[in-house]
């Protein structure tokens, strides 16, 4: 339907303003509210007529905006108007059991998906869709650092919220982002830089594993990572059949991710299959270590490098909770002076790698990263080594070369 006409009704004293319009049924109906406008008793013809005037006034403008919400709800579709009457937790939640079901986003992320959504919950408690505007929202931001709450969490929950406020956008359900022009919490991060093993961290934990009587799967998933940069999830998911001891090369196929219903093998982060070449003693390290398993457990190249006592992978967090306490028991000690966690191993062999001279873009193909760019703001932390050398080479240069002009 549309409303077609508008006007006003003086009912004892007290203006009303109007719309009528027929139904797709073809009846008239009508709609009326009490006006804004009002005028004294006793007030002179001319004044009452006048003020009747800016009521019918008034009455147009709201006919054509109820005109344009009927459009609206037109090139919505009814799926799109019902969906406005949902709360925003409601329409988040929604959208999280839709990327679920379509199995888009991973169990790991779906898990941080719900527990941002608690904070979505709390914070727009009733408040439809449709009614969520920017102060709101703002409000909302401010409430959670108010509560205690970091900076990491209070991002990832704004961020879920612009997603699924994005979409409905999308999909005509709302009209306008309110999210758009309000900025994210800044990344404050709490350990900045990058805590990697300087040479004398290294040769100490060299000689930590030295003196053990037999590596566990925790040391021999440290010994990986130190020598490749491959992160928990990754090192866990290897098999034999991905390592390649006669060309040198070990090949990244899988992952292990947590979701819903515990550890599952998913693709590497990036969705790509990469090899990183092992050095010699890496080699000379799995070869042994392939040795003891398969005299134990028998030959299987289908087996985890890293697996319990049924043939099963390892949890990565089993993983990096016990190198913790292995970590803080052998003393190690980060560049940032904080104890080596297992992705400062990461880190280490990140750092290494650029402060070696390895090119950036080999470096981020063995780490797994897309962008290079990544790989030097993130893994490659500050060296007194490499300055000094930095130093060294442009007292060399810095005069030489122009003199000999």
């Amino acid at each position: 339907m549309k409303w077609t006409s508008y006007g006003c009704e003086n009912r004892n004293g007290k203006l009303r303003e109007y719309v009528s319009g027929k139904t797709d049924e073809g009846k008239w109906t009508k709609r009326s509210r009490a006006s804004k406008i009002s005028y004294k008793p006793g007030a002179s013809e001319k004044t009452i007529e006048s003020k009747k005037s800016k009521a019918r006034a008034e009455a147009s403008k709201w006919m054509e905006k109820l005109n344009k919400e009927l459009d609206n709800e037109e090139k919505r579709g009814e799926r799109a108007t019902k969906a406005r009457d949902l709360t925003v937790y409601e329409y988040v939640e929604k959208r999280i059991d839709l990327m679920e079901r379509n199995g888009t986003v991973e169990y790991s992320t779906i898990t941080t998906y719900r527990s941002s959504a608690v904070h979505i919950k709390e914070g727009f408690e009733g408040v439809k869709v449709c009614e969520l505007d920017a102060d709101r929202i703002e409000e909302w931001l401010g409430d959670l650092a108010e509560s205690g709450y970091g900076t990491s969490v209070r991002r990832k929950a704004f961020r879920l919220l612009r997603q699924c406020l994005k979409h409905a956008t999308i999909t005509r359900v709302i009209d306008r982002d309110p999210t758009e022009g309000i900025k994210q919490p800044p990344d404050v991060k709490v350990n900045e830089g990058s805590n990697a093993l300087d040479k004398k961290g290294r040769n100490k934990l060299d000689q930590c594993f030295k003196n053990l009587a037999n590596h566990t799967p925790t040391t021999a998933a440290a010994t990986i990572a130190l020598w490749t940069g491959l992160r928990e999830g990754e090192i866990c998911a290897l098999r034999w059949s991905d390592i390649d001891f006669a060309k040198g090369f070990l090949w990244v196929h899988h992952a292990i991710g947590r979701g819903k219903g515990g550890c599952y093998e998913k693709d590497p982060k990036t969705h790509h299959i990469r090899n990183v070449a092992m050095s010699e003693d890496l080699s000379d390290f799995l070869m042994e270590w392939k040795k003891e398993q398969f005299e134990v457990m028998g030959p299987d190249e289908e087996r985890y490098v890293l697996c319990n006592a049924d043939g099963r992978f390892i949890d990565p967090n089993a993983i990096g909770k016990n190198w913790s306490l292995l970590s803080r028991s052998f003393g190690l000690v980060g560049s940032k002076d904080r104890p080596v966690t297992f992705h400062d191993l990461r880190h280490t062999w990140a750092t290494l790698a650029i402060e070696s001279g390895v090119d950036v873009k080999t470096a981020a193909s063995n780490l797994g990263h897309s962008n290079p760019v990544m790989t030097l703001a993130r893994y490659a932390s500050e060296s007194d080594d490499a300055k000094r050398r930095a130093a060294e080479l442009l007292q060399t240069r810095m005069f030489t070369e122009s003199g000999a002009e």
